[in-house]
């Protein structure tokens, strides 16, 4: 998806980059007892921002 993205968005000066964490402690995870990343200190990873 990432990739077709990209391809699709080139010629408008639109960058499109893939974030794959592990678990992030989100609703979607919540039922998953391991450990997971707060969505807040994934946010301020400096390699995630811009």
């Amino acid at each position: 998806m990432t990739n077709a993205l990209r391809a699709e968005l080139a010629g408008r000066s639109t960058l499109v980059v893939g974030a794959h964490f592990a678990c992030v402690d989100t609703a979607m995870t919540e039922g998953l007892d391991v450990p997971k990343s707060s969505p807040g200190d994934v946010a301020e990873r400096p390699s995630c921002r811009r």
